[in-house]
């Protein structure tokens, strides 16, 4: 990026990926506030459960598991709205870097694109912890029915997070070519020494 003058497709992708947070965001919101009214009717409701012999009509244990959802969405709520802007602040340091006609040497440069992926690495980051919050929230959805079921679903969400974040095969793709631009870069560096 830091080679070409015009950034628009830089900041194209950073607009997609900002729009990508604020959907999550906002519907986190809606979430909250849908179960703030549910906490509010918390009575009426288990009446109506009532009938239902797996989901507990307890009132106090129903306020204490709406309660836990609405803390785990306003976690991830606070994730999202972070990650956003941080977006928006990496945003303006894409349109505020050196161009080339800048002269700026290749060391500040350097510098630049560190803190430039920092700053991308760290949104991207609270995005994907967001995204967890998400996940296991569906866990908390299964205590309503069985402690056991609350459980099991919570490892089997912390068993398919491991698989897709640390031995899914798009990790293996995406650090392949991370290795493959990092022995990319190592030769450029050595031809150009010569």
């Amino acid at each position: 990026m830091l080679e070409r003058e015009l950034r628009i497709a830089d900041e194209t992708t950073i607009a997609n990926l900002e729009r990508s947070v604020s959907f999550f965001a906002s519907t986190t919101i809606l979430i909250i506030a849908g179960l703030i009214t549910l906490l509010g009717s918390s009575e009426a409701v288990t009446k109506v459960l009532s009938d239902i012999p797996m989901i507990s009509n307890d009132v106090n244990s129903w306020t204490f598991k709406i309660i836990l959802l609405i803390v785990i969405f306003l976690y991830a709520f606070f994730k999202f709205t972070w990650s956003l802007r941080q977006y928006n602040f990496l945003s303006v340091m894409v349109i505020s870097a050196p161009t080339p006609a800048d002269n700026f040497s290749d060391e500040r440069k350097s510098k630049h694109a560190e803190v430039l992926a920092l700053m991308c690495s760290k949104a991207a980051g609270n995005f994907n912890l967001g995204l967890r919050t998400y996940y296991f929230s569906v866990s908390a959805l299964a205590w309503f029915i069985s402690p056991v079921l609350f459980m099991i679903s919570s490892a089997l969400v912390a068993y398919v997070l491991y698989r897709r974040e640390f031995r899914s095969e798009t990790l293996r793709n995406l650090m392949m070519n991370l290795d493959e631009r990092k022995a990319l870069n190592v030769e450029q560096k050595t031809i150009y020494k010569l």
